[in-house]
Order: structure tokens, then C-alpha cells, then sequence
């Protein structure tokens, strides 16, 4: 029957069919209002299928009507921190992060998601290309000149000059002032100002007052002689009293004492030492002698150990000596010098009151026989332990100028004199120049960044010698040997280990000055790269990659742009030690990161990684329902399923 016609029998004419105008359906489901015209249904309209999504390709089918198909088209997410953004499963996920990066250092950069990149001025320390200018600073996007270098090399032989590339030092003539008091007629000569060394100048001694005047050198295990040894000094007393003059003797038991030089108020001068024989106890070996007075005149003083006997020499003479076999026992006490511990009240006595100098201690018996013409002067041997010469007049340390650096502090009543057994003491000994401050510039560096060691303190030398420096870098506590510049490249320093921020390198910079090759303490920083740049993972981290398990249930595309804004994605699983621990941190149901919404039967991994390893369960994947989004069942398996089902997921992220 034709719907569009009313039907009827009119008994002269027959049959007839009047059109009508009743509602009707012309089988297009992308008409709008279907109507009878003229005995046929008519559709007047279209149907609108746009959704408004540019991530579908909207069209109308007349047997089923409106069509959203998904597509893979770029399109916006709106965020202007983002590039090629791109439509999956309906969604528009975004791309790679917008570098936002002027190349310039008096600007911060940043991205605003509404406005894009931003570049901010900033008040940074900067570099303005000009040597004659230091503390360049930002101010308004560019680096400013700060205060202009007067390029003083604190030379009196040069003339200071800056041009715009560097500082300048011509030489210069004349008279001059060389920092020595021991030359007269200083001049400049090829920009070094020297002059006519002058006898009988330059000596120095340690003047102890006799009540609180000592020294002190802490525990070093150069201190503790192994074999033969010899312990010596110069001294003048002021008055008759009982003194130590060099004492590491501080308790009852052997191990608190190693040896010690001494004279009582009776007159008698004693060398004592511990050793341990091959068998039995340790011993105690004491040499004296009696009737020696030190007031009034310089005396040399020694002990000698020579492995069979120990030997007391006053003036060079033999005053005494004992048998004494072993080896000398080691304490961990330290070294006095003009004092001496006193084990009954925990404090210090014997002060010494007059004047030591040309104190020596040496791994070997330096004297022997009944006699010998000792040195007014004594000098750093191939034995020497340490050597503290007294040739200085200033600073609170008595300096070891010996290998082992073990310097003395100076406590109580101590000054500097010039009367010495020595007459002569030129050329005056090199004292070691003061420790440097150091630092490493950027203080944060990052993985990117060269290290660079700057000597923010010069150090400083007592003879105003010239000072150089020699750079150390250490990783991690080991000595980097290919490093002795002040840079170490970036290219040399390593970025955090995976998502560990806690196991970052560790750089140490150590720099020891040195002033007519003799070498002061070193200074030293330390800066840990990467730590600023590290990315922690908080999740869990398996194969470098870390996961992280989203208890909140979402559809499939809003689970993906969670996992986008947390710098990741749906987890993209290519193998079964992979699928394993997934699920092993899958508490349910989850999605994962793969789709066949662009084609049919056709899986897709977000992230474009080749399709391969499906461990699909009992006859999946089947597409009842259009399902075009992949699933993990509880136990491991997939699944395909309805995008827009909520359950809990997975997002990965790349180291």
C-alpha cells in the first residue's frame, strides 16, 4: 500500500487514490522531516552530524545515519606549551613540549599554556664580553658591565693596563719594595723586584713564656717512628726549672707514649722511649744526665734510637746511653713542643721558659760515636719526619717545612725571637701559603653543564712569594687523573641514574697552592650534577621505565590524557616480563595504552611502537559491541572493550 495516498471505490469511477500529506519515512536516515507530496514520501532537510570533535570524521549513511569515525588528524589541545598535538581514539593528546629557549642568560624561560613561550628578565650574575669589567649583572633582559677591573697583579715591577680583551702588565724600572727585610737596594728588573741579600738577618726562634706557652702537633702517624729515629733542638732556658722540650708522653700505659725530651730542675737532662721487644712486655729505656744547665746559652739536645741502644747527646758530645732493642711502640697521642701532659690531672705542666729553635725529628739515627759538631742550622734530609725551623715572625703555626706538613699550633705565651744559635739565615726557608677558598660554579649544575673551580679567596704567602695552583677533580671520591685544569666538560660528568636523585655524581674540586714549590693546605668544594634536572619516578620502576597505577576509574581517552599531563602514557606492553609486572601492579581490570579505532582489526600502540606480542584471552579480540580499546583482565590476559567503560590503568613513562 501506498501510505501517501488516501484510497477509496467510487461506484461510477472505480478506484481512486487521493494523495494526502501525512507523515511518512522515506527509509534516509539523514533526512530530517519526512512527508507525503503528491502520492510520495518526500524528506525535506539534512540531518547535522558535525559532533564538533575535530578528532572524528563526521559524515551520514542513509541506512544508519550519522557516522563519527575516529581519526589519527593533528588537531589543538589548546595548550600553547605543546606541538604537533594528535587525535587518537577520539581524543587530541598532546604532543612534544614547546623548547622555550632565547639563548639568552639574563631572561628566565618558561611556557604559559595560554600565551606560549615567556621570556622573563632576570638579575642574574652574567658575562658582558669585557675583560675590564667584573660583577656584570641582568638588568632588563641584557647583561649590564659592572665595576671596572683595575687589573692589579699586586706586582710593584709592573704597570697595570685593561683593555677590552684582557689586562696588560708591561714592565716597568726602577726602585722597589721586594717584601724581604733581609735585601737592600731593591730594584725592578724584567718585572721582578729583587735586591742585595745582607748577612746576619733573617733568624728566628719560639720564645715561650714558661706558664702556658706551648705547641701542639695532633696525631699523625708519620709521629710514630717504625724503626731507628732520631728526636733533636735547640734550647735556651731563661731560668732553672723543669721542662719538657719535646714530649708525645701522656699517660701510664705504653700506648700513650712514644718518646720524650726533657731536663728537671735538678740539672738532669733525660731521653726516654718505649719499644717492644720480640718477646714480652713493652719497656720503657731511659738515658740521663746529670749537672747540665740550658740557662743562659743555646744548647743542642738529642736522643737517638739506633735500634740497639738508646743515646743521649748534649753539644754533640755522647752524655749517656742504654741497651734497648725493639721496635719503638706506637701511641696515638699528640706532639708537644715546650710542654708536656700530665696524666694525674688531665692538663698541661713542664712549660718550657726560654727560647727552642731548629726542632727535628727524623726516621733514622742521624748521630753515632762519642761525637760529632752539630749544626747550627739543621736543614730537611731525605729522613726527616718533620722540621720546624722557627724562621718565621708572625702567625699562631710553627711550621713544619718537611714533607709531612704536621705544622704546630702555637697556644699560651709564645712570640717570635731573633736570637738564634744561627747567625746566618739566608736564604730565609719557604713557608707554605694559606688555604685558598674554593668553589664550583654553576652551584646546581646540571648534566648539561661544564664544572668549573673558582678560587673565590686567593691564598696568601708570608714572603709574598708568587703562588700557583694545582687543580685535583674527584668523582664520587676517586681521583679523576685527566682533570687538572679548573673545568671539567659536561661531556665528562654523567646524568643521575634512572629515577634515583638520591645517587647523583658527586664532583669535588681540591686545589692546592703552591709558592716556590712548596706546597700549602688545599682548599676544596663540592657540587652533586644533575640533582635539579633528576626526574623522580613515583611509581614503581621496572626495565628503566617507570609505571604508575591510577586507582581512579576513567574512560579510555580521558585515562590517556592523564597519563599525557603526567609526562607519560598508557602503558605500551611488548612482552611478557613487561605484561607480568604490570599486572603485578594492577590491583583490577586496567587499560593500556593500544586501540584499533582507526582501523578495524588493525591494534595500534599509542606511542607507535610496532605491534607484536598480544597475549589475547580465549577467543578475544571479538569486537562485539564496536569495541576498539585494549584491556588487561585481572589475570594478565587482553581484552578489547568499549572506550568509553571506566576502570582503573596504567600510565608509563620514559626514563
Amino acid at each position: 500500500p501506498n501510505l501517501c495516498t488516501d484510497d477509496s471505490c467510487d461506484p461510477t469511477k472505480g478506484c481512486q487514490y487521493a494523495p494526502n500529506t501525512n507523515p511518512c519515512n522515506d527509509s534516509d536516515a539523514c533526512t530530517l522531516t519526512d512527508v507525503c507530496s503528491g502520492g510520495k514520501c518526500a524528506g525535506s532537510g539534512k540531518l547535522e552530524c558535525g559532533d564538533g570533535n575535530p578528532c572524528t570524521n563526521d559524515s551520514c549513511e542513509p541506512a544508519v545515519g550519522c557516522q563519527n569515525i575516529p581519526n589519527n588528524a593533528p588537531c589543538d589541545d589548546m595548550d600553547a606549551c605543546t606541538s604537533g598535538d594528535y587525535c587518537a581514539a577520539s581524543v587530541c593528546l598532546s604532543g612534544k613540549k614547546v623548547t622555550c629557549d632565547d639563548s639568552n642568560p639574563c631572561t628566565d624561560d618558561s611556557c604559559n599554556p595560554l600565551s606560549g613561550c615567556v621570556f622573563s628578565p632576570n638579575t642574574k650574575v652574567c658575562e658582558d664580553g669585557n675583560a675590564c669589567t667584573f660583577g656584570d649583572k641582568c638588568s632588563g633582559g641584557s647583561c649590564k658591565a659592572g665595576q671596572l677591573n683595575d687589573c692589579n697583579d699586586s706586582n710593584p715591577c709592573t704597570e697595570d693596563v685593561c683593555n677590552f680583551n684582557s689586562c696588560l702588565h708591561p714592565f716597568l724600572e726602577g726602585g722597589c719594595e721586594d717584601g724581604n727585610p733581609c735585601t737592600i737596594g731593591d730594584k725592578c728588573g724584567n718585572g721582578t723586584c729583587s735586591g742585595t741579600l745582607v748577612a746576619n738577618c733573617g733568624c728566628h726562634s719560639l720564645k715561650l713564656d714558661g706558664t702556658s706557652g706551648r705547641g701542639r702537633v695532633s696525631y699523625a702517624t708519620q709521629l710514630n717512628p717504625t724503626g731507628p729515629f732520631t728526636v733533636e733542638a735547640w734550647a735556651k732556658a731563661d731560668q732553672v726549672g723543669d721542662y719538657s722540650i719535646l714530649s708525645r708522653w701522656t699517660g701510664p700505659g705504653s700506648s700513650q707514649r712514644t718518646f720524650r725530651l726533657r731536663i728537671n730542675a735538678e740539672g738532669t737532662l733525660q731521653f726516654g722511649l718505649i719499644v717492644q721487644p720480640t718477646n714480652g712486655a713493652p719497656q720503657e729505656v731511659t738515658v740521663s744526665k746529670s749537672g747540665v744547665n740550658l740557662v743562659g746559652a743555646w744548647h743542642h739536645v738529642a736522643g737517638v734510637y739506633s735500634g740497639s741502644q738508646a743515646l743521649l747527646y748534649l753539644d754533640g758530645a755522647l752524655a749517656g746511653s742504654a741497651s734497648a732493642t725493639g721496635t719503638p711502640v706506637a701511641s696515638n697521642v699528640p706532639l708537644f713542643i715546650g710542654a708536656a701532659f700530665n696524666p694525674d690531672n688531665n692538663s698541661l705542666h713542664r712549660y718550657f721558659r726560654g727560647t727552642l729553635d731548629e726542632i727535628r725529628i727524623s726516621s733514622a739515627a742521624i748521630y753515632s760515636g762519642n761525637s760529632f759538631v752539630p749544626a747550627p742550622r739543621l736543614a730537611v734530609t731525605a729522613n726527616t719526619i718533620a722540621y720546624w725551623g722557627a724562621d718565621q715572625d708572625q702567625f699562631t703555626t710553627l711550621f713544619d717545612t718537611g714533607a709531612s706538613f704536621l705544622h704546630a699550633a702555637l697556644s699560651g705565651g709564645t712570640t717570635w725571637s731573633t736570637d738564634t744559635p744561627a747567625t746566618v739565615c739566608i736564604p730565609q726557608p719557604d713557608f707554605p701559603p694559606s688555604t685558598p677558598g674554593v668553589a664550583i660554579t654553576p652551584p646546581n649544575p646540571a648534566d648539561a653543564d661544564d664544572l668549573k673551580c673558582v678560587i673565590n679567596t686567593p691564598s696568601q704567602d708570608m714572603e709574598k712569594d708568587p703562588i700557583t695552583y694545582q687543580y685535583q677533580w674527584f668523582k664520587n671520591g676517586v681521583l679523576q687523573a685527566a682533570y687538572t685544569t679548573d673545568t671539567v666538560p659536561a661531556s665528562a660528568t654523567s646524568p643521575c641514574p634512572t629515577w634515583q636523585c638520591n645517587n647523583c655524581e658527586s664532583w669535588t674540586c681540591r686545589v692546592t697552592p703552591f709558592s716556590d714549590g712548596t706546597p700549602g693546605y688545599p682548599g676544596e668544594a663540592s657540587a652533586t650534577v644533575g640533582t635539579l634536572q633528576c626526574k623522580p619516578c613515583d611509581g614503581s620502576v621496572h626495565a628503566n621505565h617507570c609505571y604508575k597505577y591510577y586507582a581512579s576509574t576513567d574512560n579510555w581517552g580521558a585515562a590517556a590524557v592523564v597519563c599525557n599531563n603526567w609526562g607519560g602514557y598508557l602503558a605500551v606492553v611488548t612482552g611478557a616480563g613487561e605484561n607480568q609486572f604490570v599486572d603485578s601492579i594492577c590491583a583490577a581490570n586496567c587499560w593500556l595504552g593500544a586501540s584499533d579505532a582507526i582501523n578495524e582489526w588493525v591494534w595500534l600502540w599509542i606511542t607507535g611502537e610496532p605491534w607484536g606480542y598480544a597475549p589475547w584471552a580465549p577467543n578475544e579480540p571479538n569486537n562485539q559491541g564496536n569495541e576498539d580499546c585494549l584491556m588487561m583482565w585481572s589475570n594478565g590476559t587482553w581484552n578489547d572493550a568499549g572506550c568509553n567503560g571506566y576502570m582503573p590503568y596504567v600510565c608509563e613513562r620514559n626514563p
